[in-house]
């Protein structure tokens, strides 16, 4: 049953859902009925519009005269894709929230599993599920725990082949603090929700819950879809921004020196790894780690990292750099 408006006074959410959406007319309502639909019933569901050009706010407004739990936020000014994000983060006021965006689907188990998970693990600081990718292409990913120190939680996220669903997790509030935002200068990066998701990371260790509870719509003219399109100098340029801001962060999170370098060396061979792609489609050398950042580190001792993170991270770097190195292992 929906929650009526003369009802709301009544009526206290547990979890916040957060979606941003632009010029989503065609699909929004999907989202929404989507996340009215979930078992778990105590839901806010925060929408913002970031001035569209088509009928989303409509449609948007159209759903929360029906159920007190959805509120409607129409952004007057474009925002872009990070500060649309950091709208909705600000106005979180309960225990949990998530991002969900407006073109995917979350089954109707998704808020109860993964809000069950984490009572039962007051320690965590998110819980993630299995998620399929659909249309343009097609995939499975499955989630994964994430444990041990900070260092190790954020190897997790670097060092690693199968490093789960992070961004698509739920997070405790008080959990990743008033600092849990997007950064700003979307213009000057590639892919702004890598430092999001290392402070998620870095906050608390993360809940598997082994169920397929979350499908990513990978659409024609989607976000991502449309940073492959990029040219090199400026997909080069993006993530020189974000491995900027990484580097910074790592240094405000990890305290020990040879963990950070361990860190640097395993975003470095990450981001390497992904501009691969832009430099052989255009003809153009790889750029070198020190091209990428002063700091980045191009060697690193894989039998001490093994003895610190194990073997699992161990190889995978080890593998990664011998790669691009010779290109077997992409």
């Amino acid at each position: 049953m929906l929650a009526k408006p003369g009802l709301r006074r009544f009526f206290k959410p547990e979890i916040t859902v957060c979606i941003p959406t632009y010029n989503a007319a065609t699909f929004i309502d999907r989202a929404l009925r989507c996340a009215q639909g979930q078992t778990f019933q105590r839901l806010k569901i925060l929408v913002s519009v970031d001035a569209s050009a088509d009928r989303t706010a409509e449609i948007c407004r159209s759903f929360a005269r029906d159920d007190a739990r959805i509120e409607v936020v129409e952004q007057r000014e474009r925002l872009g894709w990070c500060g649309n994000v950091n709208a909705l983060l600000q106005r979180v006021d309960t225990p949990f929230f998530f991002l969900y965006f407006h073109d995917d689907i979350i089954l109707p188990q998704y808020c109860g599993r993964l809000h069950r998970a984490l009572q039962e693990r007051p320690d965590a600081a998110t819980a993630n599920c299995d998620l399929v990718d659909l249309g343009a292409m097609e995939d499975f990913k499955r989630g994964r725990a994430y444990e041990g120190s900070v260092a190790q939680r954020i190897l997790t996220l670097w060092g690693l082949e199968d490093r789960g669903t992070p961004f698509r997790a739920m997070i405790r509030t008080d959990r990743v603090g008033p600092d849990y935002r997007m950064p700003p200068e979307e213009e000057n990066s590639l892919a702004p929700a890598q430092t999001l998701q290392m402070r998620m990371v870095a906050a608390g260790p993360s809940v598997y819950v082994p169920e397929t509870l979350y499908v990513r719509w990978q659409r024609k003219g989607g976000l991502t879809g449309g940073w492959a399109q990029l040219p090199y100098q400026r997909a080069l340029d993006g993530w020189r921004a974000d491995v900027d801001r990484v580097f910074r962060l790592v240094d405000e999170l990890v305290p020990d020196r040879t963990e950070r370098d361990i860190i640097k060396f395993a975003q470095t061979t990450f981001v390497l790894r992904a501009l691969r792609y832009f430099s052989q489609r255009d003809g153009i050398p790889s750029p070198t780690p020190a091209e990428i950042h002063p700091e980045a580190w191009p060697h690193i001792d894989f039998d001490h990292v093994q003895r610190r993170f194990g073997a699992e991270i161990s190889e995978w770097l080890k593998k990664m750099r011998l790669g691009l190195v010779d290109g077997s292992a992409l």
